[in-house]
This record gives C-alpha cells, structure tokens and sequence, in this order.
C-alpha cells in the first residue's frame, strides 16, 4: 500500500509541477464532456443511426451500461476509497465536487470502455477515441479528483468490459443472422 501511495504522490507532483492557467482550463473542458458519460453516449447514439456503424454504436452503449452499473453498484461500494481532495482538504478543486468513491474513476473507465469499444470495430476512429480517453484519465488526476491509480483501474475494468461486451454482441449478431438466412 505504500508503494501505491508513494506512487499516487509522485504523479500528483508531476502534475503540480505543469501546472498551468492553460492546463487548468483544458482539463476542465476536457472532465466536463465526460460528465454523465454524455460524449461517448452521443457517439454512440450517432454511430448507430448509420448502418455501417451501427454495431460499434450498440457495443459503445451497453459497454457504457455494464460500466456504470459494474463500477457505482459494485467496485465504488467494495472499495471506497477516500477521493484525494478529502484526504488532503489543502487541495483546492476546480470543478464541482464530485460524489462517490474514488476507486475506480468513473470518468475514465467509462471513456476507455467506449473508445475500447469503438477501437476494437474501426481503429482509425478508435485511435482518436483512446487518445481523448487517456485525455479524460489524465484529467481526473490533474484536477486532483482521483489518484493515479484510481485512472489505471478505471481503464482496466472500461477495456475488459468493451472486449466482453464485444464478445458478446458478436454472438448475439451471429445467431441473429443465422435466423435472418434460415440457418439454425
């Protein structure tokens, strides 16, 4: 546990030390697109109304459901960790205060399951929806509203839920084609 605490501490450093009036302003844009998940559940309310798109957009959705259910109902409650700015009251937000518990990061996980989710269909499109979910990640973290490692948990519970979710609406896609040619 020290070495997660130790390593906690040195990331928050890093970002105390880039921090900036620049910084402070992009990654709150950046947080606030992922409040409610409402980027990613656009994206894939959008990417289902096209039918060539159509499957990535469901696989975005239900992974976004498993999240939140997995992550506020489940790993929040097992877990509750203590969010960085109530252990240390000196850290001054600049966003509202956010609810819950801070393992995993809600923000990230669900951004990771999303852009998991739309990588594993189209990487061209996929590789700009991680690099803005890592965006996301980092800036839980910089605005102190989660610990480094609560982001790391967040983007490993939102890629293992996209490639199950995935997983599964292949199969359920492939017997729904199966019945829609006859065979069984």
């Amino acid at each position: 546990m020290e070495l997660i605490a130790e390593f906690d501490n040195f990331i928050f450093s890093v970002a105390e030390m880039i921090s900036c009036s620049f910084f402070d302003w992009f990654f709150r844009i950046i947080t606030y697109t992922g409040d409610k998940g409402i980027v990613w559940i656009v994206a894939g309310l959008a990417l289902m109304t096209i039918k060539k798109t159509r499957k990535i957009g469901y696989c975005v959705i239900v992974s976004l459901l498993v999240t939140v259910i997995l992550n506020n109902y489940m790993l929040k409650e097992i877990f509750d960790r203590t969010r960085p700015f109530v252990a240390d009251p000196s850290i001054k937000l600049l966003i509202d205060i956010p609810h819950g518990s801070s393992f995993p990061s809600g923000h990230t996980s669900s951004s990771f399951a999303a852009a998991t989710a739309i990588f594993m269909y189209n990487r061209k499109m996929g590789v700009f929806a991680l690099a803005y979910a890592t965006l996301m990640g980092l800036s839980r973290i910089y605005l102190h509203v989660h610990y480094a490692t609560d982001v790391i948990g967040g983007m490993i519970v939102g890629i293992v839920i996209a490639v199950l979710v995935a997983i599964g609406i292949e199969k359920v896609y492939n017997k729904f084609q199966e019945k829609m040619n006859g065979e069984v």
